[in-house]
C-alpha cells in the first residue's frame, strides 16, 4: 500500500486451489475493479480480463520451482506502436531458494505471444535475484544482487510487438523511480546491516538503461512515458540507452512486539536518455511508515 508509486488495484473473481502431495495448483479468472466510495459498489472495469494457472512444486532438494500461464485481453492498451486492442499469453517459470543466512535466490523467466491489433507479439522478460548473508559476522551482513533483461519494440513501424506486458506490476525500480517493468536492463546491487536484533540499515544502488533505443520508457503500471526523441528535434531518435541511477537509504526499527517504523530515501539524477529527451530534474523520495500488527 505505497501511494508514492502505486495506487492499490482490486479484482473480482474466482481462484480454484488443488493441493496434492506438496503441489499447489491455483486456476483462476479476474476483472480489475473500480473502487467506490460506499460498501459494495465496486465495478468491474470491462476492458480487461485476466486468467492463468500457477503451479508451485516444492523443493525436493535445495530449490523450489514454480510454472504459470497467464493470459490477458486488453481493449485499447499503449505501446511504442500506438493503441490497440491486445491478447497476450505468458508462460513463465520460476526457481527459488529462501534462506535468511546463506547463499538464496529467485530466477525467474517469461515468454509473452499473442497479438496487438494486426501486430504479432513476441517478448521476454529474465530476472535474477541473488543474496548472501553472514549470520556469524558482527552486524549480520547480507549482500543482495538483481538484474533484469526485459524486451522493447525493434521497430514501431512494423508488424511485430516486442514491448513486454508485466500485466499488473507492482514497482520494480524504487520508490522514487517513476519506471516500469519494459524496455528495459537494470542492474541492482545492495547491502544491509542488523546494527541491532531490532535494527535494520540498507544501502542499494539501481542502475537502469533501455533496452532499445527504438522503444521508449513506460511508468510502473506500463504507462507511456518518455518518448524516445531528442526534444531538439523530435524527428531524430535518441541514441541514449542510460536513464540513470537510483540510490537508496532505509532503515526499519522494530520499536516493540506490534509497532514498525520503517524509513527510505530515494534520490535518482537523471541519465543521458532523459537529458536528451526533454527536461531533466532529480528526483527524491523520503517515506515514513509506521506499521502496528495486532
Amino acid at each position: 500500500m505505497r501511494y508514492g508509486p502505486n495506487v492499490p488495484l482490486e479484482f473480482e473473481g474466482f481462484n480454484v486451489i488443488s493441493q496434492y502431495k506438496g503441489v499447489r495448483v491455483d486456476a483462476f479468472f479476474v476483472q480489475p475493479v473500480s473502487t467506490g466510495k460506499a460498501m459494495f459498489d465496486n465495478k468491474r472495469i470491462k476492458d480487461s480480463k485476466l486468467w492463468g494457472l500457477y503451479i508451485i512444486i516444492p523443493k525436493k532438494t535445495h530449490a523450489s520451482f514454480d510454472l504459470y500461464y497467464l493470459g490477458l485481453k486488453e481493449r485499447n492498451a499503449v505501446f511504442i506502436q500506438g493503441t490497440a486492442n491486445q491478447v497476450r499469453h505468458s508462460f513463465g517459470t520460476r526457481i527459488w531458494k529462501l534462506a535468511k543466512t546463506g547463499f538464496a535466490y529467485n530466477l525467474e523467466g517469461v515468454y509473452q505471444f499473442g497479438k496487438f491489433g494486426n501486430s504479432k507479439v513476441s517478448a521476454y522478460y529474465a530476472s535474477a535475484e541473488m543474496s548472501y548473508g553472514l549470520s556469524k559476522t558482527g552486524w549480520q551482513p547480507l549482500l543482495t544482487l538483481s538484474a533484469n533483461l526485459i524486451s522493447g519494440d525493434k521497430n514501431r513501424l512494423d508488424r511485430k510487438m516486442q514491448t513486454f506486458d508485466a500485466l499488473f506490476p507492482k514497482p520494480y525500480f524504487g520508490l522514487a523511480a517513476p519506471i516500469g517493468p519494459a524496455n528495459l536492463i537494470d542492474v541492482h546491487p545492495g547491502l544491509k546491516v542488523r546494527p541491532s536484533p531490532k535494527w535494520v540499515l540498507g544501502i542499494e544502488t539501481d542502475f537502469l538503461w533501455r533496452n532499445s533505443s527504438n522503444d521508449r520508457l513506460y511508468a510502473p503500471p506500463v504507462f507511456p512515458s518518455r518518448p524516445p526523441f531528442q526534444h531538439s528535434d523530435p524527428s531524430i531518435l535518441s541514441s541514449k540507452k542510460f536513464i540513470g541511477v537510483q540510490y537508496i537509504f532505509e532503515s526499519e526499527w522494530q520499536l516493540n512486539q506490534h509497532l514498525n517504523l520503517y524509513t527510505t530515501y530515494a534520490y535518482f539524477p537523471a541519465g543521458g536518455f532523459i537529458k536528451e529527451t526533454s527536461k531533466a530534474k532529480t528526483l527524491g523520495l523520503w517515506l515514513i511508515a509506521f506499521t502496528n500488527k495486532f
